[in-house]
């Protein structure tokens, strides 16, 4: 009936083999789910592999904050191009490409990190922007508040304080319970004083505290995203210098001091931000001699270790209150002044992020 009615024989309608083949549409489907499933159960990387990148990726974070930046970045950019090269040249269980793509972001949020420091904000705002994409895209909220963290900071050294808090705002509100929901609240307390809204920081040095007190998991990556309370206190002695409270910033890099004393990891970024604002804080009090004791250990640093955050700071916070009418023309001033002309030099370290 369905011959007469379509106009075709049985074999075009597939009821028989024309010729004596055997193939029908049937056999067709079956070798085709067949080939699908084999294709699913391929995989290029192996549980060993995810566990080495992973590894491997945490190690670098650790050496970003103690070692130069350039050679952390470069290895970075070695394991990134590996992971994004098992992404798009084949092909893993859904699981895996989620732990590949969670191994991605964790590596562009190192990198936007690292490109702060080494004073390309416009390559930390693209690391930041593709760790967003694919934290979005594996569902990882961790790694999302870690990516926000790094835009955080991009945002911060370029100026744009607003956009800087509202990303610490928005990655403490997803972050883990770890110690980069300290820095999210930290530098949220950052960019509001920068703003010069330090009611609205110190309630975010409030908030970074509770945080710090419902601490109840593992760092997801620590490195750069590790707070510990000497970085925290760093924190603090920005407030309270935009708060015009030296002796309050005195105290908080005595904290810092102490803490690293007692065993804490020490940054040596954060170290020299520390050194940084208690030599403003002595600057307030006209005390140069002690403000250049401060600053000689960071002054001191090898060319590859004076990061761009570190002259900006210094550029934009120490050397006008040098050149301010209290200070200017007396000779320590001049001394110290000089030194951190050098110390900001092309040659000498880093360019810094914004002029001023």
């Amino acid at each position: 009936m369905l011959e007469r009615f379509y106009g075709l024989s049985s074999a075009e309608l597939g009821f028989i083999s024309p010729k004596g083949e055997t193939t029908t549409p049937i056999d067709s489907t079956v070798q085709q789910v067949t080939d699908f499933a084999t294709w699913l159960e391929t995989t290029n990387v192996g549980a060993g592999t995810l566990s080495h990148l992973d590894s491997k990726i945490r190690r670098i974070a650790r050496e970003a904050v103690h070692g130069a930046p350039l050679p952390c970045f470069a290895q970075a950019d070695d394991l990134l191009r590996r992971s994004l090269r098992l992404i798009t040249e084949g092909r893993q269980y859904l699981p895996q490409t989620r732990e590949l793509y969670v191994i991605t972001g964790k590596l562009c949020a190192v990198m936007s990190w690292l490109s702060s420091d080494l004073g390309k904000i416009a390559d930390a705002d693209a690391y930041g922007h593709t760790g967003a994409v694919v934290a979005e895209q594996a569902g990882d909220a961790s790694l999302i508040a870690l990516v926000l963290s790094a835009q955080s900071k991009a945002a911060f050294w370029e100026g744009r304080y607003a956009e800087a808090g509202e990303y610490a705002e928005r990655g403490y509100a997803v972050a883990a319970r770890d110690s980069a929901r300290v820095l999210l609240a930290c530098q949220q307390a950052d960019a509001w004083q920068a703003l010069g809204d330090v009611a609205r920081a110190k309630q975010a040095l409030t908030l970074a505290q509770h945080a710090r007190d419902d601490m109840a998991c593992a760092e997801q990556l620590g490195g750069p995203f590790e707070c510990g309370v000497a970085r925290q206190a760093n924190y603090g002695i920005a407030v309270h210098l935009r708060d015009r409270r030296p002796d309050h910033a005195l105290t908080a890099a005595h904290l810092a001091e102490r803490a690293w004393r007692g065993g804490e990891d020490r940054a040596y970024g954060t170290w020299a931000q520390v050194r940084i604002g208690a030599a403003i804080a002595h600057l307030m009090s006209k005390d140069v001699e002690r403000a250049e004791a401060s600053l000689r250990p960071v002054l001191d640093l090898p060319a590859d270790h004076r990061l761009a955050t570190l002259t900006t700071r210094l550029a934009r916070q120490v050397a006008p209150i040098l050149h301010s009418p209290a200070l200017r023309g007396a000779r320590p001033a001049l001394a110290l002044v000089s030194h951190i002309r050098e110390y900001c030099s092309p040659s000498g370290s880093m360019p810094s992020l914004v002029s001023g």
